[in-house]
Parts: C-alpha cells; sequence; structure tokens
C-alpha cells in the first residue's frame, strides 16, 4: 500500500529545477515582445497570406492556424516541464505533439514555398500519414515492455520500437529537407528567389539539424535507458518548442509590410500587396532649378 501511494506521489510531484525548465523561461522571456507583437494580437495581420506566396482570401483563418501551433510549441512545452514529470504516458503525448506542431509547420512552409502545387500537397499528406502509422505501430510495440523504478524511470524497454518511431520522424525530415533545398535551388537558378525563399531554406536547415541531433542522441542515451528520462525528455521538449516557436516568430516577421518610405508617393493594391513607386521628375521640375541656378 505504501509502495503504490508513494508511485503515485512520484509520478504527480512537480519538478524540481532543472535544466529543460530554465532554457524553456529563458527562451519564453528572449521572445516574449515579438511574441505579444505577432501572436497575442491581430494588429499586424499582413494583406498577402502568411502561408502561401500568392493572395489568399482565408488569410484570417489561416494566420489563427500558425497563432495556435505557436502556443501549442511553446506552452505545452511549458507544462510538460512542470506537470508529470515521471509518467511516461505522458511524455509520449507531449512529444507527439510537439513533433506533430513542428512537422505541421514545416510541411506549411514547403506548401507555400511551392505555391500550392497539388502534387506537392499530396505527397506531404502521405509523408505526414505515414509518420504518424510508424510512431502508432512503435507507441503499440514497445508501451507494454516498459520497466519502471520507485521513481517511475524506464529501465528496460524495447528498442526495436524506439527505431521505428525515430526512423519515421528522421525521414519525415530528411524529405522536408530535400524539398525545401529543391525549391531554393530552383528559385536560385529561375531568378526569382527572395528573402522569403532563403529564409525557408535556412529555418528549414537547421530545424532538421537540431532535430536529427536530438532524436539521434535520445537513440543513444536509450539503449540502455536506466535513469536516462531525465535527461531526454527536456531536451527533446526544449529543442521542438524552440524550433517550433523559431521558425513562426521568423515568418511572422518577414511577413510584416514593408514601411513607405517619405520620399515617394506609394499606391498600395490591398488586395496583391502590391506598391508602385510614383517620382516627380518631370520637365517643370527641372526646368525650375535650372531657373533658379541663372539667378
Amino acid at each position: 500500500m505504501y509502495e503504490s501511494f508513494s508511485f503515485v506521489k512520484n509520478s504527480l510531484r512537480f519538478p524540481q529545477p532543472d535544466g529543460g525548465l530554465a532554457f524553456a523561461i529563458c527562451e519564453i522571456i528572449m521572445t516574449l515582445r515579438g511574441e505579444i507583437k505577432y501572436i497575442w494580437t491581430y494588429e499586424h495581420l499582413p494583406r498577402r497570406s502568411i502561408i502561401v506566396l500568392n493572395h489568399s482570401k482565408r488569410d484570417l483563418r489561416r494566420f489563427t492556424l500558425v497563432k495556435l501551433l505557436y502556443l501549442i510549441s511553446r506552452y505545452f512545452a511549458l507544462a510538460a516541464h512542470m506537470i508529470c514529470r515521471y509518467n511516461i504516458l505522458f511524455r509520449l503525448v507531449v512529444m507527439s505533439v510537439m513533433l506533430g506542431a513542428l512537422d505541421i509547420i514545416l510541411m506549411i512552409r514547403v506548401y507555400a514555398l511551392y505555391n500550392r502545387r497539388t502534387s506537392i500537397t499530396a505527397s506531404l499528406i502521405f509523408l505526414f500519414v505515414s509518420k504518424l502509422v510508424s510512431t502508432v505501430m512503435g507507441a503499440y510495440l514497445g508501451f507494454g515492455t516498459q520497466r519502471f523504478d520507485s521513481n517511475c524511470l524506464v529501465t528496460t524497454g524495447s528498442q526495436p520500437a524506439l527505431y521505428l518511431i525515430a526512423g519515421g520522424e528522421l525521414v519525415f525530415q530528411l524529405v522536408i529537407l530535400a524539398f525545401t533545398l529543391s525549391g531554393h535551388l530552383s528559385a536560385t537558378r529561375g531568378g526569382w528567389g527572395n528573402p522569403l525563399v532563403s529564409l525557408l531554406s535556412r529555418d528549414g536547415s537547421i530545424s532538421f539539424t537540431a532535430t536529427t541531433v536530438a532524436i539521434v542522441g535520445a537513440i543513444a542515451f536509450a539503449v540502455k535507458p536506466a535513469n536516462r528520462n531525465h535527461i531526454l525528455f527536456p531536451s527533446m521538449v526544449c529543442i521542438t518548442s524552440t524550433a517550433g516557436c523559431r521558425l513562426i516568430m521568423n515568418m511572422q516577421h518577414l511577413a510584416k509590410p514593408p514601411a513607405e518610405p517619405d520620399s515617394v508617393l506609394t499606391t498600395m493594391d490591398l488586395d496583391a500587396w502590391a506598391i508602385t513607386e510614383i517620382n516627380f521628375d518631370s520637365e517643370e521640375n527641372s526646368t525650375i532649378s535650372e531657373m533658379d541656378s541663372t539667378k
């Protein structure tokens, strides 16, 4: 009876301060100003969609989706550090949601890069569903094989199940990176590259590298899983949370409407995000300047 009570108490207690929680709080503080500016208000909703490169009439709904993904990536991770620290089921749900949010963000960016191409959309959906299937299969095969100590830390588990889950995520990240780099090269060769395309390529590469390092590190630690969950879980949550939020924040910052210059008049087409500059360089002005110089 006492052992059962101790197990429940250890599973539900709040954690002591650790590196993962400290990193999550620091990241929130560092990005709080941009979060208030771009996420908590609709003041900076661009006239052109921040998700697709051409105009869409569903900007508001898509903008809300991006905000929801940001909030999940940011505060679901914070809750994961503070509640149910030793609960393996909670950790599995948290990591699935965090990686899913990051994957959807990357899919949206590739969808934008290829300008809503139907074949790319179908490929991304198939890829995402395949990754979900591998995750579910791995969880089903490995969930009943774990053995725990008195602190609810895993002492033994199924390594093939871990390889199946991690392998599905790595393949997904690799294909997304290939799509991103291919689109970037096509844009560069075709002469239509712009800062947005460069941002997609740069952030996609960084996200792939960080996620791959985290997953490979998790596999290396999990080969002998005894008492290492306190290292794996905070690290994975911090990396996926930071990657997802930074991807969204960079897109929001780049999608901000440009400031109007003082030296020219501008006419803005609200439907197509087109700005036409009108310069006053007429012959009359040049004649007046010549008369002034003669005097």
